[in-house]
């Protein structure tokens, strides 16, 4: 392929096939796939073959196509010189004249290929105009044709090329009978084609196309033994496959042709390499491969320090498991290395392709920061290659897998180069070749860098433990620290290492997994440090430390002091242009003597301090520019150098340079760490926070460090001595503010783990944070209240995590949550949310101390608390109801009897979410979710505590049964004896009420739980003993017959257990009686009766038979069915009293038992459809009358075609099958009345009948010339009188509402067919365009809507009608519902007739201001005159949205329309070509929403003014109003251009398919230019749901102008500061992921622009004051934007 060649290739574009015969018999034309075989030996050998007709020596081949879609459709071939030849193949052929011929048919084919595009050319390449020089007519024919052909023909057509003579007297005989044959074909065919003669010069242009040229292509032939030769000699690896080549080639030629596709040398080379034939390089590339190779070869040479590790003399070499793994999982998959800073990336990444290279694998080995590139050719030219490396490594050919090795990738020089790069990456990737990317780059990068993600998306091959759970979806191998049997290598290597890892304690082994450390330390030993003096190290900076000691100031020489006063010059001219890299003459011209500069400049440069630069591994060191051998050194060196000193100094450092806590964050950690170690009181290190905190100047986010260092290292309370000083005594403002900033960022910081997420500093081993939050928490107060707010968050998270913690830290908790609670209750009672926390953290704590904590607790459900703030504290409550049971039952039960005996009635508002999307709810529902989560937790209650919840289940349903079913006065208590002890009972209807389902009745659903926890106990045998104690609570507390009634279906199901202790309720007589239980009773008593001993059943026989004599005079009946009923519920065999048994025998030879049923049933109730037959009935009809039953049944048929049809016209076959049943049905109306059917019967028939003409109307063919357009528009005339529907005035008034009706109709269906039908020419007549006038007045609106509605069938049929019709209507109509039908045909004309749509629009607008329905009205006008606006520029459009656009206020509905409905505009048209029509469009419709939002945006200004320093309750009402409206306005202009950017659908395309096609990235530039003015004016508003939209909007445009967008992203935050936008959680994820991305993709530009960073640190700092962690954990790898 040419080389520079990009985007999709030409065979590729046309590789689908196409119709046509030729494919299917070319699949067995042998000599045409044999030409093409020939062909595409040509294509792969490049210039070792000479290139054929005539082409000029330096083209060569590039692709092949077979059976085309040209003219000439047997082979197309394309040249390097963006030429074409067309070829047609005969394989034997002669001079023929007849134009059937294959001659004639073959020079015909030539003819209409040199017309094709000659006048206009098409969308592929070859499509153009015809060009002698590049491009070619070729006829392919083999010796088997004439002479005349391979021979005259040939040669006429030679000597004809370049001039045309005047006589033919040149020519031989045979030449002469050649030109006369071929020019006759052309004219032949010109003549028609064209249908004219061709000039002497157009034949002439046209002969000179034409080639022909003979192949001996069959088996054995010249030409192909050649293309063998070719194969062998400049194609193939093995010689010897030539055979195997040349078969397999005529193979994949045939399969072009069966495919209609084709190929370029690269496709051909993959087809053969499928058939594992080798193939050489390229000839061309051959020069640019080895040149990779070589500069491979260099660069792993170079980078061979990063892999081992050196003592003295001694190298020790280590090999990493991580690099096999990588080796295994390359070979098989593009993939990324990534690791934590320091563990060894780039040393894993050079011994890996070092092994590959040993083991003879094509590899590309590539350190980006090497390269300053901006484009994939100034990569070419530095490495020195004639082609671009994707097509090197294209070209580059091979069975086995290559590798393109990628280090650094993050450590690109800029934004282009991060481009090349990855444009390189994805052209491997996607192209499927043998080529494999290995890319190395840091977590922070990659977590951030979407394009990545999606490049490498997959799974990886490796095992578990190379991978990092946060790239589970993302192809990777993770480099880990140093394991143990990696440091057993290094011990096995070197005698002075082992001896020294053997003597290192945890920590210190802990250190030396990371390469880097493990590294300084053996230089140390190398230099003969002994192992005592170093083991001792505990942490980085100690070893940095004793480093720096030995290697710079070298206490031997006396000269440490001249070596650090240089590299302090070094350290600050580096910080102050924030780079790594500073120049030497810099550094010697600021020393008082070069001589002794240039001394202790070598010292620093042996001692591997320092470093020359070396700016690419083929590059030599340049000795005039100076960096540190490692970034890690660098920032010691700064921390010592630059910041160590005096206090004062090092604020007023920090002060006038903000930026320096980004650049130089490292070296600020290491300081702190070097404050806290050198002070064992660590009062140096907290009063440099304070200093730090107390300072105005220095940003917010550089007052992070010290505290985020102070959680690193705390172990001990006393640790923290200094900050309790001034915690626990009194002391000035200023001092206890910096205490409280600095509590602030400590407990932020120890929320945060330095890589990914929170921190769970508890347990055991943990840092004494529980012994710092209860010390702390003894001395809030009044006067320390902002210690508080600063410590909450780690109170929260600490309690939290109860559970893990050990008994003393529970304990320390434990009283920290009390004393938080205890002084949050105190303040203000008012804010709920707040006292939730505190609220939980107690519950979390609470076995720590479970009296003070139910104290607590306590305060929470006293009736006055309840009252005002149950509706937060009973969910949360119920929440920690698992924390609270096992500790105290007792206070459980009281929260319970407390919660349920409340009730709360206020549907006052509540908020949750925030201001960007609020959810809504009411202090009511609030409320009932927390009882609704206390009924859920009631079982684990029951099994932890099941007397105590038995009792509370008591208090509760109590509580449930005077709310929901309250009883009266007349309902008495009935006492009765159960086992010698007094019990009662006390009627609640529960037998009415009490049903089988419970659904959202929380108490009922407790007592079902409570039913279901009895069942389980009672299959259980040891469980007797709970069993009684909790039937001896129901005796002692509870009165009421539901739970009786509990008791009783339990006891029917378990009676052998339960069943046997209840027994007594079968002989309590208030039990028998009372309507709640009596027939449960009886059931009980059929199931427990024969398990009862005599003496038993005695007491029950008697019990039920003395009921009659318990009843007052008057209701001797209902007691004697009573006891009838009970005494049949016996075992007629168990019964053991004479007198029963006698009456029982009475009732069965009376006819029986009477049945123990239910008092009160609601039955089994059957859903069904109301269908005709109800409707009919319930109105008087006497549905079941024969002559009614004839009508239904003529019905039926008709419905299921209706509802068939509903949405979809019946075809000719639906319409023939149905048309009897409408001829049936309308004959038996005819009749009806004599019939004797029903009117209504009648009415309603006639309803289905229109409907079903109705449907028929739809069809497209339907004519009145036919018997059935006849019939339809009869019955259609007919209906429009029925009766149905009637008027009434009270559906008019919702049909304004909303435009609805019942069915069937017949006048609805009526004028609805009737309309559709003036559509058809052969329907209309003018009764037909009266009845339809005469529709449009009709009383009843649902009838005049279908006519406004459908007023457009009539366009084209009665255009004057229609016309007359629409303005009437538009002028008279009353009902608004109407008017919006008609308004639906004003929108479809608009498009033509805008400017009387404009006018009749205006009509109805002016005439509709308010009332219902108007607000759907003036929408919808809206909508038309916008429509007309934008595409038409009407006058009287655009002055109603003039007016609408410049009064907001006082058009917010038209307004809001506009604003909504002008959206798909703003992207309207291509960027190229420009369509002019489509771009005045979206022009006009970017003035009307900016003429909105300005017009918005000036009222809200000038009512903020006014009303400056005045709340906004005490603003008029009107003004209120006006400011809510218009802020909706600026809200809703947001939020459409938001969605109008397609920042929304890319957003949610991970969650769904959007139905919306992307913005191109042109297109998306031109939106962004065009909304620029829009997002500045949204950017003056402080709303947090504005704010938000216009950031998610300006984010999603990042990619085109970066810098751009990054400064005005500060500015909407910084206006958002001012509405609290900066504390929405959604605000904090936006922003923090923006940063990130921006860190990982535009690095580039905040290294570059100060005001970019300036903006970073404002940005960053709002965040951070807000305590969110996501802002504090990005803060913490800033200092990358300078490495």
């Amino acid at each position: 392929m040419q080389d520079g060649h990009n985007g999709e290739s030409e065979y590729e574009s046309m590789s689908t096939g196409h119709g046509g015969g030729g494919a299917a018999t070319q699949s067995g034309t042998n000599y045409q796939n044999r030409i093409a075989a020939w062909l595409a030996v040509c294509i792969l050998a490049e210039e070792a073959v000479s290139p054929p007709w005539n082409l000029a020596a330096d083209v060569t081949l590039k692709f092949l196509r077979c059976e085309t879609e040209q003219p000439v459709d047997d082979i197309l071939v394309g040249t390097s010189q963006e030429g074409h030849a067309f070829i047609q193949a005969k394989h034997s052929l002669s001079l023929t004249s007849s134009p059937d011929s294959e001659l004639g048919k073959t020079i015909n084919q030539f003819v209409r290929q040199f017309f094709a595009y000659r006048e206009s050319g098409g969308n592929r390449p070859w499509e153009r105009p015809l060009d002698a020089v590049r491009d070619r007519l070729v006829l392919v024919t083999s010796p088997a044709s004439s002479n005349s052909v391979t021979k005259d023909l040939y040669s006429v057509l030679e000597k004809f090329r370049h001039q045309f003579p005047e006589s033919e007297t040149s020519l031989n005989k045979g030449e002469t009978k050649a030109f006369d044959v071929i020019r006759n074909h052309i004219v032949a065919a010109w003549q028609s084609f064209k249908g004219c003669t061709p000039t002497d010069a157009e034949l002439q242009e046209i002969l000179r196309l034409i080639y022909v040229q003979t192949l001996d292509i069959d088996s054995g032939g010249n030409d192909e033994i050649y293309a063998k030769d070719r194969l062998r000699t400049g194609v193939l690896e093995d010689p010897v496959q030539s055979d195997l080549a040349w078969g397999a080639l005529i193979n994949i030629c045939t399969q072009f042709a069966v495919n209609r596709s084709g190929g370029d040398r690269t496709i051909l080379q993959n087809l053969l390499y499928q058939d594992r034939i080798s193939l050489k390089p390229v000839r061309s590339y051959q020069d640019d491969i080895e040149k990779l190779c070589s500069y491979s070869q260099a660069t792993v040479a170079a980078l061979c320090e990063l892999s081992k590790i050196e003592v003295g003399e001694k190298e020790v070499k280590i090999l990493r498991q991580v690099t096999q793994e990588l080796r295994l999982a390359a070979l098989q998959e593009s993939l990324l290395v990534v690791g934590d800073p320091g563990s060894g990336k780039s040393g894993t990444i050079h011994d890996f392709v070092k092994e590959m290279l040993d083991e003879n694998y094509d590899v590309v080995f590539l350190v980006v920061d090497r390269f300053d590139v901006s484009t994939s050719l100034d990569l070419q030219n530095e490495l020195e290659l004639k082609h671009r490396l994707e097509n090197v490594l294209n070209n580059w050919l091979s069975l086995k897998p290559g590798l393109l090795v990628i280090d650094a990738l993050d450590a690109a020089r800029s934004a282009k180069s991060v481009k090349v790069f990855r444009d390189i990456i994805r052209s491997i990737i996607k192209s499927s070749s043998r080529w494999k990317v290995v890319a190395s780059i840091r977590k922070f990068d990659l977590r951030y860098s979407i394009d990545l993600q999606k490049l490498f998306q997959g799974n990886s091959n490796v095992p578990s433990y190379f991978r990092d759970g946060e790239f589970a979806r993302i192809r990777h191998i993770n480099v880990p620290k140093f394991t143990q049997l990696e440091l057993n290598q290094i011990k096995a290597q070197s005698k002075v290492l082992r001896e020294f890892i053997n003597n290192a304690d945890d920590k210190l082994q802990e250190l030396l997994t990371i390469p880097f450390n493990l590294r300084l330390i053996a230089d140390l030993l190398g230099i003969n440090i002994s192992i005592e003096n170093l083991t001792p190290i505990q942490t980085q900076i100690e070893l940095l430390e004793r480093y720096w000691q030995e290697r710079v100031i070298c206490c031997d020489d006396n000269y440490g002091d001249a070596r650090q006063a240089l590299l302090q010059c070094v350290v600050e001219k580096m910080v102050a242009t924030r780079t790594l890299r500073v120049n030497r003459n810099e550094v010697i011209g600021d020393i008082a003597t070069s001589a002794t500069a240039s001394q202790f400049l070598n010292q620093v440069l042996s001692s591997h301090i320092l470093a020359e630069w070396k700016p690419s591994e083929k590059a030599k060191a340049e000795p005039s520019i100076l960096t540190f051998t490692h970034h890690v050194l660098f920032d010691y060196a700064v921390s010592r150098l630059f910041l160590q000193g005096l206090s004062q100094t090092k604020i007023e450092r920090l002060e006038q340079d903000l930026e320096l806590v980004l650049a130089i964050r490292p070296s600020l950690v290491f300081h702190f760490q070097y404050l806290w170690f050198v002070s064992p009181s660590r009062e140096e290190f907290w009063e440099f926070i304070f200093q730090v905190v107390q300072s105005n100047t220095i940003p917010e986010i550089g007052k992070l460090v010290g505290p985020s260092v102070a959680v690193d290292l705390i172990t001990d309370i006393a640790d923290c001595k200094p900050l309790f000083k001034i915690i626990e005594t009194n002391r000035p403002p200023v001092e206890k503010n910096a205490v409280y900033q600095a509590l602030s960022h400590l407990v932020g910081a120890s929320l945060i783990d330095l890589t990914t997420s929170l921190r769970h500093d508890v347990g055991l081993d943990a840092p004494p944070w529980c012994e710092f939050i209860e010390r702390c928490s003894r001395s809030i107060n009044s006067n320390n209240s902002s210690f508080f707010y600063a410590l909450r968050p780690l109170v929260w998270n600490i309690c939290e995590q109860a559970e893990r913690l050990g008994s003393e830290q529970l304990r320390l908790a434990g009283i920290a949550a009390i004393n938080f609670f205890d002084f949050a209750w105190q303040q203000d009672l008012s804010r709920q949310r707040f006292i939730s926390r505190e609220l939980q953290a107690v519950c979390h704590t609470f076995k720590s101390n479970p009296s003070q904590s139910a104290k607590m607790i306590r305060q929470c459900i006293e009736p006055n608390a309840i009252k005002k703030y149950g509706f937060q504290s009973i969910f949360w409550l119920a929440e920690e109801i698992d924390n609270l049971i096992p500790y105290d039952a007792e206070l459980v039960a009281e929260i319970y009897r407390k919660a349920f005996s409340y009730n709360e009635e206020s549907e006052d508002k509540t908020v949750l979410g925030g201001n960007i999307l609020p959810l809504t709810s009411t202090r009511k529902q609030d409320f009932e979710l927390g009882l609704y989560s206390l009924g859920q937790n009631f079982s684990k209650f029951l099994e932890a505590a099941p007397i105590y919840a038995t009792r509370t289940l008591i208090a509760v349903i109590e509580a449930y049964v005077s709310k929901n079913h309250p009883l009266g006065d007349s309902v008495t208590e009935e006492s009765f004896d159960f086992n010698n002890r007094k019990a009662i009972i006390k009627a609640d209807y529960s037998y009415i009420w009490d049903s089988a389902t419970y659904s959202g009745d929380v108490p009922m659903e407790m007592l079902h739980e409570f039913s279901q926890y009895l069942e389980r106990i009672s299959e259980d045998a040891f469980s007797l003993d709970e069993l009684r104690t909790l039937i001896d609570v129901i005796l002692l507390e509870n009165k009421l017959a539901i739970v009786w009634r509990c008791l009783l279906k339990c006891g029917i199901k378990y009676p052998a257990t339960l069943g046997q202790e209840i027994r007594y309720l079968a002989w309590a007589i208030p039990i028998l009686t009372a309507y709640d239980t009596t027939t449960l009773v009886g059931d009980f008593i059929k199931t427990i009766f024969v398990h009862l001993t005599d003496s038993e059943r005695e007491h029950i026989e008697k019990a039920i038979i003395s009921i009659p004599s318990l009843f007052e005079e008057g209701y001797e009946e209902s007691s004697q069915y009573t006891r009838n009923r009970l005494l049949g519920c016996l075992e007629a065999n168990a019964v053991v009293t004479q007198q029963v048994k006698l009456i029982l025998e009475e009732m069965m030879s009376q006819g029986g038992l009477p049945p123990n049923q239910p008092l009160f049933s609601l039955g089994e109730v059957e859903i069904q459809a109301y269908g005709e037959i109800d409707y009919l009935a319930s109105r008087g009809v006497p549905v079941t009358a024969e002559a009614n039953i004839k009508i239904q049944e003529l019905e039926e048929p008709i419905k299921a075609f209706s509802k068939k049809h509903l949405n979809l016209t019946p075809d000719s076959r639906a319409v023939e099958d149905i048309f009897p049943s409408l001829q049936s049905l309308y004959a038996a109306l005819q009749t009806a009345e004599t019939d004797g059917v029903h009117l209504k019967q009648c009415n309603y028939a006639w309803g289905i009948l229109a409907e079903g003409c109705e449907r028929i109307v739809s069809m497209e063919t339907l004519s009145c010339g036919t018997d059935l357009g006849q019939f339809v528009k009869q019955v259609l005339l007919e209906a429009s009188k029925q009766p149905e529907p009637i008027y009434n005035p009270e559906y008019d008034k919702q049909f304004d509402k909303s435009q609805s009706w019942g069915g069937p109709a017949a006048r609805i269906d009526a004028a609805q067919g009737l309309i559709k039908l003036t559509r058809h020419p052969t329907c209309i007549d003018d009764e037909l365009l009266d009845k339809v006038s005469q529709l449009s007045y009709d009383l009843v609106p649902a009838v005049r809507y279908q006519v406004t509605s459908n007023l457009l069938w009539m366009y084209k049929t009665a255009s004057q009608r229609m016309w007359s019709i629409i303005s009437r209507i538009a002028r008279e109509e009353q009902s608004r519902g109407v008017l919006q039908g008609l308004l639906y045909t004003l929108g479809r004309l608009s498009g033509s007739h805008g400017k009387t749509i404009a006018e009749l629009t205006k009509i109805i607008f002016d005439r509709v201001t308010d009332g219902v329905g108007s607000k759907q009205i003036r929408e919808r006008c809206t909508s038309i005159f916008l429509g007309i606006d934008v595409w038409q520029n009407n006058s009287t459009a655009r002055e109603v949205i003039s007016q609408i656009a410049n009064h907001p206020s006082e058009f917010y509905t038209e307004a809001n329309r506009i604003i909504i409905d002008v959206r798909d505009c703003l992207t309207l048209g291509s960027v190229d070509p420009v369509e002019l029509p489509k771009e005045k469009v979206r022009k006009r419709a970017f003035d009307i929403i900016s003429q909105i939002l300005n017009s918005s945006l000036n009222i809200l200004h000038e009512l903020t003014t006014r009303y400056q320093g005045i709340d906004f309750e005490q603003w008029s009402e009107q003004d209120q109003e006006k400011f809510k409206c218009l802020a909706r306005l600026v809200d809703s202009n947001a939020m459409q251009i938001y969605l109008a950017s397609g920042a929304f659908d890319e957003k949610r395309s991970g969650l769904q398919q959007s139905s919306n096609t992307p913005l191109s990235f042109e297109a998306k530039c031109r939106l962004f230019k065009e909304v620029s003015l829009i997002l500045d004016g949204l950017s003056t508003i402080n709303f947090p749901s504005v704010v938000h939209r216009s950031l998610e909007t300006l984010t999603f445009f990042v990619d085109i102008e970066p810098e751009e967008i990054f400064l005005r992203v500060g500015r909407v935050v910084r206006t958002g500061k001012s509405g609290n936008y900066e504390y929405e959680f959604q605000g904090d994820e936006l922003i923090v992921k923006f940063i990130e991305r921006f860190l990982a993709e535009f690095r580039y530009i905040l290294r570059d622009s100060e005001e970019c960073r300036r903006v970073l640190i404002e940005t960053l700092d709002t965040f951070v004051q807000a305590g969110w962690l996501g802002a504090r954990r990005l803060t913490y790898r800033l200092e990358e934007i300078f490495r």
